[in-house]
């Protein structure tokens, strides 16, 4: 995974819609309130999310792999975001919301 640096040089080019804001922003916030960050946590997220904007898996996982890792396909998105350390997913999206 590309530093941060990198990453905010990059992400600027990403192009998301307005649904996807809305799901990446309901992750963070999510994110937020929780102190740590497990696969079964992030799962229970996804499907929260999911069920809150009446979407598939990959709609809801897509832009928050493309939000974090600028890829639109990689390993399993669940153990990557669970090994990340939680601040470093939460500046990547906190950063990304603000530009």
């Amino acid at each position: 995974l590309m530093g941060f640096d990198e990453y905010k040089k990059r992400i600027v080019d990403v192009q998301f819609t307005e649904s996807e804001k809305e799901v990446i922003q309901l992750f963070l916030d999510k994110l937020i309130e929780e102190p740590s960050l497990t696969e079964d946590w992030i799962r229970t997220v996804f499907q929260f999310i999911c069920e809150q904007f009446k979407l598939g898996k990959g709609r809801v996982l897509k832009p928050i792999r493309k939000a974090l890792t600028i890829e639109t396909s990689g390993p399993d998105l669940h153990l990557l975001i669970s090994i990340l350390a939680k601040n470093r997913v939460e500046s990547r999206l906190r950063y990304l919301s603000s530009i």
